[in-house]
């Protein structure tokens, strides 16, 4: 195994993570602004609460989504610049 199917298969596994943890994020329960009288035990806070719960799953969904960025990179580097190479030995 080449090392650079392991960083393809890394690529997957944060790429997963990171839908999956974005789902997550679009799945936290905002309460509607104009029934605050119905946000129980939290009160004024649960509007505030619930967004911080939120930006704190999308930030790790946009981690996830970075590493797997980086990985694909430093997958195809080597064969990027084996081309950028040939090209600069064609002109």
């Amino acid at each position: 195994m080449t090392f650079s199917v392991l960083l393809q298969g890394g690529v997957c596994v944060f790429a997963l993570l990171a839908a999956i943890l974005w789902f997550i994020s679009a799945g936290v329960k905002i309460p509607h602004i104009a029934r605050a009288a119905e946000w129980g035990e939290e009160g004024v806070d649960a509007f505030p609460n619930a967004l911080k719960k939120q930006a704190r799953w999308s930030a790790l969904g946009a981690g996830a989504a970075a590493t797997a960025a980086l990985l694909q990179f430093l997958a195809l580097a080597p064969d990027f610049w084996r081309v950028l190479g040939r090209l600069s030995e064609i002109t």
